[in-house]
């Protein structure tokens, strides 16, 4: 596994442990939507189904960790996103669903920062 990979998989376990403490229930992690790519966890509360993009960094040489989700990744992830619901059935005008994201700072030597923007649909 690469480091980029190991840092990926850290940040992700952090944002679920974060996520659920919130009230959130983890559905899924790591779903690959076929030739759309992935999404990092799908999760259910109140009865909305939400996707949730993780960021996470060691440093801001090339930018914050929110940055980094562009108009183009968050253009895969819809997309990713409508692969998944019709995979699953629902139907097609289904809007019960949003995207966030939990950016986290993992910087050495000091505490996980974790950010949660919420509604970015």
């Amino acid at each position: 596994m690469t480091d980029k990979k190991i840092l990926g998989a850290k940040g992700e376990n952090l944002a679920a442990k974060f996520l659920e403490q919130k009230g959130y229930k983890i559905i899924d992690r790591n779903y690959q939507a076929k030739n759309f790519g992935e999404i990092d966890i799908i999760a259910e509360q109140e009865g909305q189904i939400i996707f949730i993009e993780v960021k996470t960094k060691t440093q801001y040489q090339f930018g914050l960790p929110e940055e980094a989700l562009t108009k183009v990744k968050k253009n895969k992830l819809n997309r990713a996103i409508n692969f998944y619901l019709n995979q699953r059935h629902y139907p097609i005008d289904f809007t019960g669903w949003r995207l966030e994201l939990v950016a986290i700072d993992l910087f050495p030597n000091q505490l996980p920062k974790i950010y949660h923007y919420d509604d970015l649909s």
